[in-house]
Parts: C-alpha cells; structure tokens; sequence
C-alpha cells in the first residue's frame, strides 16, 4: 500500500483526488476489507470517510504535521490519539517504528478489532435521528452489525460510519459531511469497474488457454 512520510499535503508531494496512488490505496483497503468479511457497501462507506480524513495515506498526521507526536492522530482512519493504534501495534508483538505504523494492512486489522471506537452516544436508537449532527443514520447498536449489513445505501452506510465511528466536528463545514457521501459513491462506482475488468481479464486468459 502506498504511503509518504510527509510535511507537505497529498497535492504538493504528487497525490491527487482519485490519482493513481489513492486509488491503488483505495482498491487494497476495499479488497481486504471484504476478504475478511465486511459488506461491500460497508467498506466503500469506510472508503469515504478515510479520504476526509487521511486523502487515503497511511503515513500521514494530523496537520500534515510528518512529525511523530504521540498525542496526534495518525493514519488512515486518524486514530486520536495515535497511541491508540501503537499500543495495539505492541499488544500484536509488534515494533512501534515507522515502518510498522504506516503499515496500511496493520490499520486496517486494528480498525476491523477496534470495536471500542463504536459509539452510539450520538443516534436515538429508536429512532435513527443524531440530534447533534441533524441527520437520520441507520441503526446499529454495534460495529459489527454495521460491517455486515446488506439493505442500507451507500450513503446512508456514510453518514452511518461518521456518526458512530468517526464522530468529527457537528458543524457541517468543517466535518465534510457531503464530501464523505461523494467519495464514498465515487469508490463504489470506480471499484466496482476495476473489479469487473480484473474479472473480463481474468476469464479472456483462461478463454485463450
């Protein structure tokens, strides 16, 4: 997975929205996501949110800053403060260097057992209705009844994760509520293409054998 130890943000040093890096990033973090057992729509929901939040990089910090500041958040889900995720690191036996922090598929296995990041402070459960955010969210009591559901859209499923995992700031300017809906559906749809032309490829070769 690609990932640049930085102080300059993703566009200075040759990332772009929807570039050849993230999207690279983009299809691993969707892949493994559903390789170990999340709804498809589930992980492109996760997908948006990690754009706002990390342009997708694993390597980055809060502020852009690339300096390790344990009190910061860091990586691809900007876990706050980054000891959250290097305490994990050390729980697996692991060295807290770089290489192990920026290690994306390291993240996203603590971010599939980090059930206790799951909230639902937020959301009337009766409901559906977050009174702070001003929205209707699905409902999930837990993490996992989010990862495995089938029936609520992408966007939905968006709105769902920021709610209950991410819980950013209430003020929609600054939280990028419909930024995270916009990429979440851009992945799903440019994803979901890469897959059915990785398939087409696939059975062509086995067509020629």
């Amino acid at each position: 997975m690609n990932s640049v130890w930085t102080d300059q943000y993703p566009s200075e040093y040759g990332w772009s929205l929807y570039g050849p890096e993230q999207t690279q990033n983009a299809q691993e973090i969707a892949q493994y996501l559903v390789n170990n057992g999340v709804n498809q729509d589930s992980a492109y929901a996760i997908l948006g949110n990690m754009t706002v939040e990390s342009f997708l990089n694993p390597g980055i910090w809060q502020y852009h800053s690339g300096v390790w500041v344990s009190a910061n958040s860091f990586g691809l889900a900007q876990w706050d403060p980054s000891t959250k995720y290097s305490d994990y690191l050390t729980q697996q036996g692991l060295t807290v260097n770089q290489e192990n922090m920026e290690n994306g598929y390291y993240q996203l296995d603590f971010l599939l057992h980090d059930s206790g990041q799951w909230s639902t402070s937020h959301v009337d459960m009766n409901t559906g209705w977050s009174n702070d955010y001003q929205i209707y969210v699905p409902i999930y009591p837990t993490m996992q009844d989010f990862l495995t559901d089938t029936q609520a859209s992408v966007s939905a499923k968006t709105l769902a994760w920021m709610v209950y995992w991410e819980r950013p700031s209430y003020d929609p300017n600054i939280n990028h509520m419909t930024d995270r809906i916009d990429y979440a559906n851009h992945w799903s749809g440019s994803i979901s293409v890469f897959a059915l032309i990785w398939l087409l490829a696939k059975v062509a070769g086995k067509w020629r054998l």
